[in-house]
């Protein structure tokens, strides 16, 4: 790197850290946005700005389990947070076992 792009990225640094991101974050790669499926329009970087504690227990989690978590993962925050002894399953799953039986059946089940 140049001393040019040496001082551009403790120009950035020092943008991103006002602007609240972790600057240890920034070094190391890690940037969790978090944002409403449903669009919103609410996204956020900290954890603690979501004001509630499904969104504030589910960004930290993803933020800290982000290299393990698989594609489509249920975040149950109930689960996490010790609350029940299993973590929900997706809808997804139950809509393809009800595909099956649908199938099986004739479509007549009910």
């Amino acid at each position: 790197m140049t001393e040019m792009d040496h001082e551009f990225a403790r120009n950035e640094l020092y943008l991103l850290g006002r602007c609240g991101y972790s600057v240890d974050d920034i070094r190391e790669g890690r940037f969790v946005l978090f944002a409403h499926a449903a669009g919103s329009g609410k996204m956020h970087y900290d954890p603690h700005m979501w004001g509630d504690r499904t969104y504030l227990t589910a960004h930290k989690y993803v933020s800290e389990q982000f290299d393990n978590l698989i594609e489509g993962a249920v975040i149950d925050v109930q689960f996490i947070l010790g609350e029940t002894l299993a973590p929900e399953q997706s809808e997804r799953f139950y809509d393809i076992v009800r595909d099956i039986n649908d199938e099986d059946t004739g479509g007549d089940q009910v």
